[in-house]
C-alpha cells in the first residue's frame, strides 16, 4: 500500500482558490445563496481560513470581483486630470 503525500496550500495558491470559488458561485448561485462555509468546502479549506484572510461575505465578494471582473479602462484619478 502506497501512501500519498497530502500538500497543503498556503499564501497566493490558497488564496486564489478561494477567490476562485467565490467568482464560480457568485456566478453560478448569486451574492444571496453564497456562503462561506459551501465556498470553504469547495475550495477544500474550513472556514477558519477564509475568516482569517477576509472579515465578512461582503469582503471576499470585493476580493474575487477585483481579481476576476472587468478592469475599468480609466481610473477616477485620470478622469479627474482630464476634467482640469
Amino acid at each position: 500500500m502506497t501512501l500519498q503525500k497530502q500538500t497543503s496550500r498556503h499564501g497566493k495558491q490558497l488564496e486564489m482558490a478561494i477567490l476562485t470559488t467565490v467568482w464560480e458561485q457568485i456566478n453560478k448561485v448569486g451574492y444571496q445563496e453564497l456562503t462561506i462555509k459551501e465556498v470553504a468546502q469547495l475550495a477544500h479549506t474550513n472556514t477558519n481560513t477564509v475568516y482569517r484572510h477576509w472579515q465578512n461575505k461582503a469582503v471576499l465578494v470585493l476580493a474575487a470581483c477585483a481579481q476576476f471582473g472587468p478592469k475599468p479602462k480609466n481610473t477616477a484619478f485620470q478622469y479627474w486630470k482630464a476634467a482640469r
